[in-house]
């Protein structure tokens, strides 16, 4: 959600500049989509990517009704962000997921795969940025976390290029809006079936078990799926029980 103390005329300005300043990377449907509903974001935290990936980058969101800041939390919370990391589809901006984990690595990288990036320099040392679509294949051989905020088409790959190497993954699906065809195909069923493929790449893949959680606090009704590991301690009381 923007901060209280900016103006709506302010926004309406900022928003203005920056899509003028960026106009080569719109097309005139999302220029005039952003400035129509550059004021969504002083109602809700959670707004259309396009909006929010400018919010984020022009500093107007509350830092406390962030919804990149509630993802990284989650994140924080499972893995162990000292290390390297994958993100896929970070947006056209500078990723504020990626930035973020970037500048509170004690060791490690993040690197941001999205072929709509505006630009692949940075004044971040561990922050890389590829302007490239990310595959299953793509190589990224020490990555130990795959993850991705609202990929959309790239979900299943996360999912299947995590389980192909053996390392943590996480994504926080969107409505699924682009699998619908002909308006029979819900986002709920989407949702169910990526559960499906996560549980069952996980599964086969020794990754742990399923986990599912959600950003709810920050107005967003979709799921997060990840796996979740078993401790060593809890591994090793695990496999006790299984000999019994």
């Amino acid at each position: 959600m923007i901060k209280k103390d900016i103006s709506r005329e302010e926004i309406k300005q900022r928003v203005l500049e920056f899509v003028v300043a960026n106009s080569k990377y719109y097309s005139e449907y999302e220029a005039n989509f952003i400035l129509k509903n550059c004021l969504w974001g002083m109602n809700s935290c959670f707004v259309p990517d396009i909006l929010r990936q400018i919010y984020d980058d022009l500093d107007l969101l509350d830092d406390s009704k962030n919804i990149y800041n509630g993802f990284i939390d989650f994140l924080r919370q499972n893995f162990d962000l000292d290390q390297d990391i994958i993100e896929v589809g970070g947006g056209r901006t500078i990723s504020g997921i990626a930035k973020r984990i970037a500048l509170g690595q004690n060791k490690g990288t993040v690197t941001v795969y999205d072929p709509l990036l505006f630009q692949t320099k940075t004044d971040i040392p561990n922050l890389i940025l590829k302007k490239k679509t990310f595959f299953r294949k793509t190589n990224i051989a020490n990555a130990k976390l795959i993850y991705g905020f609202m990929p959309c088409f790239a979900t299943k790959t996360i999912i299947e290029a995590a389980a192909d190497r053996k390392i943590n993954f996480a994504v926080a699906l969107c409505d699924g809006y682009h699998e619908r065809y002909d308006d029979i195909y819900s986002d709920y069923s989407w949702h169910d079936d990526m559960m499906f493929l996560a549980e069952k790449f996980i599964r086969n893949n020794d990754l742990g078990s399923l986990g599912v959680t959600d950003l709810k606090n920050y107005d967003d009704p979709y799921p997060v799926l990840y796996n979740k590991r078993l401790s060593k301690f809890k591994k090793i009381v695990y496999n006790k029980n299984l000999k019994k």
